[in-house]
């Protein structure tokens, strides 16, 4: 069985003061990317790369980015802590670089070592990565299948007319 995800993961808490503020509560981004709201407060997006955050979200937000690629139960994983910048930093320009690494793992256990650091208490019985139900996903396409789901629902339950 495969098992193949590259996501960013970001905090409720990281997205209250940036220029999007009006999403927290709604669960809804007013913006043209799809996101799944996980456990702890977490939002995971399946197709945002770590080029992308600050134009979506502005400086100063620390996120995650996670992957995985195994097959059969052999492969690898990695995780990134990582901080969009507000001005210059060790001469980087925002339009050559917007992010910079905080920490980094590519160990067999990277992506847990790193949702620990960013603040993911796990469950009794669960690693971090299950904890906030990634384990429940083999693919990004499984992600925003559910997105398109709770999408699909929510707008059935918003248009139909009670009796």
């Amino acid at each position: 069985m495969s098992h193949c995800i590259n996501l960013i993961l970001i905090k409720k808490s990281e997205l209250r003061n940036c220029k999007i503020s009006t999403i927290i509560g709604e669960e809804k981004f007013p913006l043209d990317t799809p996101c799944l709201p996980l456990p702890q407060d977490i939002f995971a997006f399946p197709e945002l790369s770590r080029n992308s955050i600050s134009t979506f979200f502005g400086p100063d937000i620390t996120f995650v980015e996670v992957s995985t690629d195994y097959f059969g139960g052999c492969g690898e994983q990695s995780a990134s802590i990582l901080r969009t910048m507000t001005k210059r930093l060790d001469n980087y320009y925002l339009d050559e670089k917007s992010y910079y690494v905080v920490e980094s793992n590519n160990s067999e256990s990277a992506i847990d070592i790193i949702l620990e650091k960013y603040g993911i208490v796990k469950e009794n019985g669960k690693d971090e990565f299950d904890t906030i139900q990634l384990g429940k996903y083999r693919t990004n396409k499984d992600i925003l299948k559910e997105i398109n789901e709770k999408i699909i629902i929510r707008h059935i339950i918003e248009n139909t007319k009670s009796f």
